[in-house]
């Protein structure tokens, strides 16, 4: 299993309960997809806890889903969360990798794609996926996310422990060789906590610390009363901010 997949399936039993993030993103990404014709098969690609893999049952009930993690944790929570939709066949895969016998009409994504390492064999691989008249939707952060962050880091003289983000224009150029855009939209997102450690914690608990990456004595003490007083600049009366600009995206097969 790799790194990626072994930290998710570590936040199997977190993802749920702390993934409004994710759940708020998906539900403008649903939005997307609602005036389209209904579709005969879905592949929702890094279901990880289920939430919009059953989000698409419920507004698509006559459906057929694949429901894909590359994380067997998360697949099974996903799987005993859902068990009420016989509709659903799980199926643990990496998206780097998909294994598609016959093609789908439409291929989901919510908060997952960000954590490919290289976008044109990924974009070959979905294209290769989808049936001639069907529709990618996708949602990714993108460069330009968690600036507090940043910015609070930035204080201590050294650089942020995140990983690399792709910008907005990466995306779209990967894209173009392969889809067409029908729509695309770039939007902020904000995570509020009353106290910053438990902001922090959200990255644990979404898997492999979400974006930042960790280091060696990241949270020394001294280096965490820097960071605090550091962050307390964007303290509101809602909380700790953790702010997210999100590509959406829906996409159809480019005419050859």
């Amino acid at each position: 299993m790799n790194p990626i997949a072994l930290a998710f399936d570590r936040a199997a039993d977190s993802y749920a309960a702390h993934s409004q993030l994710q759940q708020r993103v998906g539900a403008d990404l649903l939005q997307y997809l609602a005036p389209l014709a209904t579709p005969n098969r879905i592949l929702d690609i890094g279901c990880a806890s289920g939430a919009f893999t059953q989000s698409l049952c419920q507004q698509w009930p006559q459906a057929q889903i694949t429901a894909v993690d590359q994380a067997p944790s998360m697949l099974a929570r996903a799987a005993q969360q859902l068990k009420a939709y016989p509709q659903i066949r799980f199926e643990c895969q990496d998206m780097q990798q998909l294994h598609t016998p016959a093609p789908y009409d439409w291929l989901t994504a919510n908060f997952v794609l960000q954590w490919s390492s290289d976008l044109t064999p990924l974009m070959q691989g979905l294209q290769q996926a989808l049936t001639p008249s069907g529709f990618l939707a996708f949602s990714v952060p993108v460069h330009g996310s968690l600036p507090e962050l940043q910015q609070a880091w930035s204080q201590l003289h050294e650089p942020a422990p995140m990983r690399s983000l792709f910008s907005v224009e990466q995306w779209l150029q990967a894209l173009t060789p392969y889809f067409q855009i029908e729509q695309c939209q770039q939007l902020t997102y904000v995570e509020y906590r009353p106290q910053l450690r438990q902001l922090l914690r959200l990255f644990k608990y979404w898997g492999a610390d979400a974006l930042p990456q960790r280091r060696r004595g990241l949270m020394g003490k001294n280096k965490w009363q820097q960071l605090q007083s550091a962050y307390q600049v964007f303290y509101t009366p809602q909380g700790y901010p953790m702010s997210f600009q999100v590509l959406l995206v829906l996409a159809s097969q480019q005419a050859s």
